[in-house]
């Protein structure tokens, strides 16, 4: 039921008219809340103004702030401390390659038969579904297949990381 009467409405009105606040109003009305009062004001185009909230034309104007810019800080050169040690990360073995690792023949474990140490990467759809079962690295929950498969081959600036380490080296 909606409790917005023609009396009530005209009550709002007259109200806001005075000055008062939404929440006093709610409390004259009954029944609204200050919400509904705000919303009701806002749906007729009335401009709420409380006693204690001053209208805009009584606000100090706010003056406004000067835009201080600073000179940016020039750029530094390389450690050579610290590209030898990125050098040193480079110089290891890459990670193995997908591609260069034989696709591992499933095993088709089903998740009951799944024990620790097996690879849990799921092959199938739904009711089907069986798992890889192929021992797992060590920490890890797929074995090395699947482990980089998971992985995929990273974001382009991964990718691109090796290349500007090295051209900065």
């Amino acid at each position: 039921m909606n409790p917005w009467t023609v009396e009530k409405i005209e009550t709002l009105r007259r109200l806001v008219a005075d000055g008062f606040s939404a929440s006093h109003i709610a409390k004259e009305l009954g029944g609204v809340s200050r919400n509904a009062v705000i919303g009701k004001c806002t749906r007729l185009g009335l401009k709420l103004h409380g006693a204690d909230t001053p209208t805009p034309s009584q606000k100090a104007p706010v003056p406004k702030r000067a835009i201080v810019r600073t000179p940016r800080m020039p750029k530094s050169k390389a450690d050579p401390v610290a590209l030898a040690g990125l050098q040193e990360l480079l110089d290891r073995a890459p990670p193995p390659v997908v591609d260069a690792l034989p696709a591992p023949k499933s095993l088709g474990l089903t998740l009951t038969e799944l024990e620790a140490g097996d690879c849990r990467w799921p092959e199938g759809e739904r009711a089907d579904i069986t798992f890889c079962g192929r021992n797992v690295e060590q920490g890890r929950s797929y074995c090395p297949y699947h482990v980089r498969l998971s992985r995929g081959k990273g974001t382009e600036s991964e990718r691109r990381a090796g290349r500007e380490l090295m051209r900065a080296a």
